[in-house]
């Protein structure tokens, strides 16, 4: 199942120059890319759990933390 829409919907990764020092850009983005993998194992999760669309699921729970 390809969940990387519905995982970039809720945590997109820091863009070169959103980090500052720069020198921390690398960390961020590996811990941005680590947390999209944890958060994309319980997407899938939820999704055979519930059997419904990992799109409608990221948005609720976007929704529910908002």
């Amino acid at each position: 199942m390809a969940l990387q829409p519905s995982v970039s919907l809720c945590l997109p990764v820091p863009q070169p120059g959103d980090v500052t020092p720069q020198e921390l850009y690398p960390e961020a983005l590996a811990e941005a890319e680590q947390a999209r993998a944890d958060y994309a194992f319980a997407l899938e999760a939820q999704h055979d759990d519930l059997r419904e669309d990992p799109v409608l699921i990221a948005l609720g729970n976007a929704r529910a933390d908002g």
